[in-house]
């Protein structure tokens, strides 16, 4: 069998939905039909960043990438089979005064959001 860690994978990302908590308690359901909606606000920024966008910028501030999100079981089914979809929760949190708002009237300071993705993973293919 081949070194997996050798091979490169392509990991592609879909947001199924996704539930809000602000830090004022209240909280909010953010349905998947809405994928590419400005729903969110950086207020550093000015910027309006659709849940695709929020999810970039936020794993790039972290220094990490959506690769290293998916676990060594579905690198190796994806290796074995060819592709592997999973479902997992992405939880991230932000600390009071971040400045990420919903882009609703509120403008209520979110505290955390935890999406549901749907992650895509394959083998990398030279064309």
């Amino acid at each position: 069998m081949s070194n997996i860690a050798n091979v490169k994978f392509d990991v592609s990302t879909k947001i199924l939905g996704g539930d809000v908590e602000f830090h004022d308690g209240s909280t909010l359901r953010l349905n998947g039909d809405r994928p590419g909606e400005q729903l969110f606000l950086d207020t550093k920024t000015s910027k309006t960043l659709d849940t695709g966008e929020l999810v970039s910028f936020l794993l790039a501030k972290a220094g990490t990438t959506k690769q290293s999100l998916v676990g060594p079981i579905a690198l190796a089914e994806a290796f074995e089979k060819g592709v592997c979809v999973g479902k997992p929760a992405l939880d991230i949190s932000f600390v009071p005064g971040s400045k990420i708002f919903v882009g609703d009237d509120l403008k209520r300071d979110i505290k955390l959001v935890v999406f549901d993705v749907e992650f895509t993973v394959r083998p990398y293919r030279n064309a």
